[in-house]
């Protein structure tokens, strides 16, 4: 038969066949009530056991050095958050 049929077919056919009616009945709803609230502003706070990683990591690009150790990058994006801990974390 096709891709789902390894002789036990039809356990996978009603397994799919779940998955996909809860997927609809979840995308069915409000969606607008799933959406978290943001704040306007982000502030990251990365503090490093090593000063040394703290200096090296205080050259990304709007990054401060507020300590011996800490690196605070501010952004209104949650976007940059997740691309300075990549980078700097």
């Amino acid at each position: 038969m096709g891709p789902l049929y390894d002789g036990e077919g039809i356990l996978q056919v009603v397994l799919l066949t779940v998955v996909i009616g809860g997927a609809a009945a979840a995308l069915s709803g409000n969606l607008a009530a799933c959406q978290v609230k943001l704040p306007k502003k982000f502030t990251l706070d990365v503090t490093y056991a090593n000063p040394t990683d703290a200096y090296r990591a205080s050259w990304y690009p709007g990054a401060k050095h507020v300590g011996q150790r800490t690196v605070r990058v501010e952004t209104r994006e949650y976007f940059e958050v997740l691309r300075a801990l990549r980078f700097i974390a």
